[in-house]
């Protein structure tokens, strides 16, 4: 998707935009129509096994930050989550928005879209979580 797994950010207005055929924006600026459709955001660990645990978060906890290349995106600060026990663990992270949003930044749905409803923005991405010290 263009918001975050091919490259992140979104077209930084509309003067620069660019669509997918079919595909109209509801608002000028990219960004500002994703953050009307932000639902939300869950993060969930250990997706698939016993362990697998959800955290969902509301319309709230998008930021925008902007790369040192100037592009924007939508970042979320969430809430602290319950620790996890020390070992390999897995995140995936879902956005939920109430309808399509193309990023402005191609033209290709698959790179440059997400759908409405519930999608994965990131992939299974491992981490190592720590013993606590102290």
């Amino acid at each position: 998707m263009g918001l975050g797994l091919t490259e992140p950010g979104t077209a930084a207005d509309s003067a620069g935009a660019v669509h997918p055929a079919g595909y109209t924006p509801s608002l000028p600026k990219p960004m500002d129509a994703f953050i009307l459709k932000f639902l939300g955001v869950r993060v969930v660990h250990d997706i698939g096994t016993p362990q697998e645990q959800s955290f969902p978060f509301g319309p709230e906890v998008p930021r925008l930050v902007v790369t040192e290349e100037e592009r924007p995106f939508a970042a979320f600060a969430s809430p602290a989550m319950p620790g996890l026990k020390p070992g390999p663990h897995t995140s995936t992270i879902c956005f939920r928005i109430s309808f399509e949003h193309c990023d402005g930044a191609g033209t290709n749905r698959d790179d440059d879209c997400l759908p409405a409803d519930e999608s994965a923005y990131t992939g299974n991405t491992p981490f190592e979580a720590l013993k606590k010290h102290g």
